[in-house]
């Protein structure tokens, strides 16, 4: 079967996460559609191409939203920032573009703009250089917690990087094989020395120690499940070897 070109890849791409969970993100105060289209826009009026042929996405994106839906969408979404960011790297992967560093948007609340509507601008944070590397690099200066996930009782997994997707597609950086866990579940983030756990609107829900969960904050020995997958969060403090 023949690769599919960027430009079908992309389109590809932003009708599944309209499929998706997407939408849950808005509390029905925004189309999905809406919002992706618009993403993109502000990604491809911002790309800059660089000597070597590569084009690089935007970084930093300041998303405007109507007052009201502004302060109903993050009552539902209160990590809505976290979540774009996301759609924007897999916008960017989609369309074969180099994102330098991770993306960073600002949810701004403005009473110029219609309800249900919303206005995105996009920019670099650094000029981009020939020869400069792609995100997937390592950060050397984000200090992370020792911290695994323990699956089923059995498996062992670190969490060895600030963004790890979780779910059963094979795109997910840890991949469950269970027909209970949706193609994209949840995802594990690092914020402020901490790693936050955020269902990214799966079928079957995802709940730390019993709780159905939007976002929390992980604590050592929570008990995680997904759709009935059960999963221990364990950190080890910087004296304590791990024994696995």
């Amino acid at each position: 079967m023949p690769e599919m070109n960027p430009l079908s890849r992309f389109e590809d791409y932003i009708q599944r996460i309209v499929e998706g969970g997407f939408a849950r993100l808005f509390a029905g105060r925004l189309h999905p559609r809406t919002v992706a289209v618009a993403l993109a826009r502000a990604m491809q009026d911002a790309a800059q191409q660089l000597e070597d042929g590569r084009q690089v996405a935007p970084d930093v994106y300041a998303v405007r939203l109507n007052t009201t839906d502004h302060a109903a969408v993050l009552a539902v979404s209160p990590h809505l920032d976290m979540s774009l960011s996301d759609e924007i790297v897999g916008m960017a992967r989609a369309a074969g573009m180099t994102l330098l560093v991770e993306p960073y948007v600002r949810l701004i609340a403005d009473e110029n703009i219609p309800p249900q509507r919303l206005s995105v601008n996009a920019h670099h944070s650094q000029q981009p250089e020939s020869g400069t590397q792609s995100m997937n690099v390592p950060q050397p200066d984000v200090e992370l917690p020792n911290a695994y996930l323990v699956l089923e009782g059995v498996r062992h997994v670190p969490i060895e990087r600030t963004l790890m997707n979780i779910g059963r597609h094979r795109d997910n950086h840890l991949i469950i094989d269970d027909p209970r866990v949706s193609r994209h579940h949840a995802q594990i983030r690092h914020r402020n020395g901490s790693y936050i756990l955020l269902d990214v609107g799966s079928s079957g829900g995802t709940t730390v120690n019993g709780q159905r969960i939007r976002d929390a904050v992980l604590r050592p020995g929570d008990v995680i499940s997904m759709a009935g997958y059960s999963m221990l969060y364990i950190e080890d403090r910087p004296d304590e070897p791990t024994n696995y």
